[in-house]
């Protein structure tokens, strides 16, 4: 049974398996070296259109609806963060709900570099393969790893515990793809980057251990 992290909220991603061995355990949020192997869609993100984003790399942009988070001087180490991780947890959650409708602006808000390129990738398979995501995960808990407020830009390493139990992935017909023995809870590890007023995630790990 293969394993698949589905961002989403992000860049996000979220640590499942599912249900069928065809599924997309390469095209995965946290992982930037696969490769995508969906189709285009005309109503949608196509995987040219990925590979084009990964080219350009635009800089995160603000649209509305996705709230600015703190400035650097006021993020802690070993102090919660739970909104420099929720705006990015949404905004995924949104696109991977309506993967064919999908505003490439909303992406950018809240993803750059490696995280971008997988986030825009399970969109365009998620699209491909007629899949949508009901619910969005509960940020349980955040803890600032590490804070380089004076780099350029600025940077954060955070443990984001996020719980699945209202989340499912479902196809065109509403049948669940997600292996309903997958955990809950997952622990993940975002690198976020302070661009234009707002923390974007650059990167996602899963630690040894991702019980949270």
């Amino acid at each position: 049974m293969a394993a698949m992290v589905v961002a989403v909220g992000a860049g996000v991603g979220y640590v499942w398996a599912t249900s069928d061995d065809d599924s997309p355990s390469a095209v995965s949020q946290g992982d930037p070296e696969a490769e995508a192997t969906a189709t285009s869609d005309p109503d949608g993100i196509s995987v040219d259109e990925a590979s084009a984003t990964a080219t350009a790399q635009p800089e995160p942009v603000l649209v509305e609806g996705v709230s600015p988070s703190a400035p650097p001087e006021q993020v802690t180490a070993d102090e919660p963060a739970d909104d420099l991780a929720k705006p990015l947890v949404e905004v995924s959650s949104e696109v991977l709900a309506a993967p064919q409708d999908a505003d490439p602006d909303q992406i950018f808000s809240v993803a750059k570099g490696a995280a971008l390129d997988s986030l825009t990738a399970s969109v365009a398979e998620y699209s491909d393969r007629g899949w949508s995501q009901v619910g969005s995960p509960e940020v349980v808990a955040t803890e600032v790893r590490s804070i380089a407020a004076d780099a350029t830009p600025p940077r954060a390493v955070l443990e984001v515990c996020l719980d699945y139990s209202n989340v499912d992935v479902v196809d065109d017909s509403g049948v669940s793809v997600v292996d309903a023995q997958a955990p809950r809870r997952v622990l993940n590890m975002f690198t976020m980057d302070y661009v234009e007023k707002r923390w974007v995630l650059v990167e996602q790990d899963l630690p040894v251990d991702t019980e949270c």
